[in-house]
């Protein structure tokens, strides 16, 4: 009778060891990754690979974009950094996977607005995509990939047509940009060390951390939007000039034209105004007030009382 028991329990471990190896076989089949489906429009052309493009698209300018130093700036029809977010989209193209591909010899390419396309991408080394006409069922975008006819979700929307305006960099100033010189309405700041300013006019009981967050703020600016420069001038007060050097020796300049209801600051230079929000007029054209202090530290971190 033991020996039966005995057996009786080792059959009924066997079997739960046998339905605990299936639940985990199953769970792993559920949540182990699946390759990513569909067909990669340029399959062995990845974005760290390039570096300069070219959009041709039709009437308009081209409009080109070189990698420099690690940043990617519009050299054509206009020079000026480029927006990041903006390039991620466009490098990304051409490794868009696509649900959907016929063969391109025999179609009438003219149905699916690409003879002429809308815009053609040249990637360099021959890697070229021409965008045509949204699908009208299911809004996909129309590309042709070398002798490929694909069909992908329409990320980038009407940029490739929008004026070379839309593709600036957001940011006031470049990445990890160090000032040397700021130059504001009624307010001057040059470096004479890495650690040390001479500010004029000086405020009373003048701190650094004041001097180091202000600089803080412009090397960190961004507008949310950037449009064309107006052709008349606004009316009004007179624009307010904005002089930055940065440690490169790299001169911007930008106009103050207002601060309400949003800072809007000008560079001549692109014909173009960057648009931030006016709380940033603070930020940007004063020092911060100082924090309050006690008795016993007032004098503690406060740069000289008078500038050299």
């Amino acid at each position: 009778m033991a020996g039966t028991g005995r057996q009786r329990r080792g059959l009924l471990n066997l079997g739960m060891l046998v339905v605990v190896v299936l639940l985990a076989v199953t769970v792993w089949r559920v949540s182990r990754p699946k390759a990513p489906a569909g067909h990669i429009l340029m399959p062995g052309l990845h974005a760290a690979d390039i570096r300069h493009i070219t959009l041709t698209r039709g009437d308009r300018p081209k409009l080109e974009f070189a990698l420099e130093a690690g940043v990617w700036r519009i050299v054509a029809p206009l020079q000026a950094r480029a927006n990041r977010m903006l390039m991620q989209s466009l490098l990304a193209l051409p490794e868009t996977r696509s649900q959907r591909h016929y063969a391109a010899k025999g179609l009438d390419l003219a149905q699916y607005g690409l003879s002429p396309p809308r815009v053609t991408i040249d990637y360099g080394d021959t890697h070229t995509l021409a965008l045509g006409t949204l699908n009208a069922l299911n809004r996909l975008r129309y590309v042709l990939a070398g002798q490929q006819l694909y069909l992908i979700q329409d990320a980038l929307a009407d940029l490739p047509e929008s004026a070379a305006r839309r593709w600036i960099s957001l940011d006031l100033l470049p990445p990890h940009a160090r000032i040397r010189d700021l130059a504001l309405p009624g307010l001057s700041i040059r470096a004479l060390s890495p650690s040390s300013w001479t500010v004029t006019p000086h405020p009373p009981k003048l701190r650094s951390d004041q001097v180091t967050q202000l600089l803080r703020n412009w090397t960190l600016a961004s507008a949310y939007r950037i449009t064309a420069t107006p052709k008349a001038p606004a009316g009004g007060k007179p624009a307010q000039p904005v002089a930055i050097t940065l440690d490169n020796g790299t001169l911007y300049r930008f106009e103050v034209i207002s601060t309400q209801p949003e800072l809007v600051l000008r560079r001549d230079k692109l014909g173009v105004d960057y648009h931030l929000p006016a709380a940033m007029a603070k930020a940007l054209l004063s020092l911060a007030p100082p924090p309050a202090t006690s008795p016993h530290d007032s004098g503690k971190g406060s740069l000289p009382s008078k500038a050299p």
